[in-house]
């Protein structure tokens, strides 16, 4: 099985996202921290909306598939907050819970952070270079943290957890940089003074407003 979630659509949800995480408190997701308040909402409007009855339909006619979950931007936030969510409540298997997101901004705090890397063994946040959205909220700001990490491969039932970062433009080939933690200067965080509005809007050499936007 296969979830996606979109990213932003349009200036004004922009502006509404910016005025949320300002001006608005974080909201608590039972068991697992807090999470931005508008990506929670978000999650919570198609989880409600029908996509929760279509995912149990599925998981009972096809109990030994994988759960994928993916997104891009703010979508990333709400597949991350989908993946805790699902596997905190019992839903389905950590193990078999698969996440990848691309450009995610910082989701919730340290909390979430942390609980989320108990939860998951599988768990991708993936980076292209200079892209500003993964550096919004910034770091601390009301206790906002990135999850882990950029990438987590599973060796076992145990997961390694390693952070790989694209500093280039993502071509068939090109090297990244692997970390080991996450919010690491080493990766990401080390260009957070020349981010680019650019670098978030192509990835794998795919300009992703074409699809996701």
């Amino acid at each position: 099985m296969r979830a996606f979630c979109r990213g932003t659509h349009g200036f004004l949800q922009t502006i509404d996202e910016c005025i949320t995480t300002i001006f608005e408190s974080k909201i608590e997701l039972p068991g697992a921290g807090e999470v931005n308040k508008y990506f929670f909402e978000a999650f919570k409007s198609v989880w409600d909306g029908g996509i929760s009855e279509d995912f149990l339909s599925l998981k009972k006619q096809h109990p030994s598939y994988e759960l994928w979950v993916t997104g891009y931007s703010l979508g990333g936030s709400m597949a991350s907050i989908a993946s805790t969510y699902i596997v905190s409540s019992g839903l389905f298997k950590a193990s078999k819970v698969k996440l990848i997101t691309f450009g995610e901004p910082r989701t919730g705090d340290h909390e979430f952070a942390t609980v989320h890397g108990q939860l998951l063994y599988y768990t991708y946040r993936v980076v292209h270079q200079n892209d500003l959205v993964p550096h919004v909220p910034i770091k601390n700001y009301r206790g906002y943290y990135h999850h882990l990490y950029e990438v987590t491969l599973l060796t076992s039932s145990i997961a390694d957890i390693i952070q790989v970062w694209y500093n280039n433009s993502m071509e068939i080939g090109d090297e990244f940089v692997v970390c080991s933690t996450a919010e690491t200067e080493s990766c990401s965080d080390s260009v957070k003074r020349k981010v680019s509005l650019k670098h978030h809007l192509m990835y794998f050499g795919e300009r992703v407003t074409e699809f996701c936007l």
